[in-house]
């Protein structure tokens, strides 16, 4: 992950998660985030409608940018676009990214009844894509 990457990650709380309803139509939500070299997590209540897309489709796409960017200030406005795949968490898995969201969103170690962990590969960056303002990733299988 290059350092542009990082500092969007480690400047930001919210990321937009984007699933697939039933019917095909676009799901977005915004959810806070926590990361680590590999994946982006999150937790979410089992009956949210984008857990439920998750639950039948894993496929998303997940924008991280800044709420406060200054339109005009082009070296303010940086996201990343990364298109994935997310899965609810157990056993050990949930554990760690429990820890990992802690550490950096909530302090809270445990989730409430009916919530799960989530999370989505960062995946690789696609640097003909990339504009060194825009960072695009794919994760492997997308």
């Amino acid at each position: 992950m290059n350092e542009h990457i990082q500092n969007v990650l480690k400047n930001n709380a919210l990321l937009v998660l984007s699933t697939i309803c039933d019917d095909g139509a676009p799901w977005g939500t915004p959810v806070h985030f926590a990361y680590d070299e590999k994946y982006l997590y999150w937790f979410s209540f089992d009956n949210s409608t984008h857990s439920t897309n998750i639950t039948r489709d894993g496929r998303v796409f997940i924008t991280v940018f800044s709420t406060t960017q200054n339109p005009t200030a082009k070296e303010d406005r940086s996201a990343l676009y990364i298109s994935t795949h997310a899965q609810a968490l157990e056993g050990e898995d949930a554990v760690v990214a429990q820890d990992i969201f802690a550490d950096r969103v909530s302090g809270e170690r445990k989730l409430g009844e009916g919530a799960h962990m989530y999370r989505a590969a960062i995946g690789t960056l696609n640097e003909e894509k990339s504009d060194g303002q825009r960072y695009y990733l794919r994760s492997s299988g997308q």
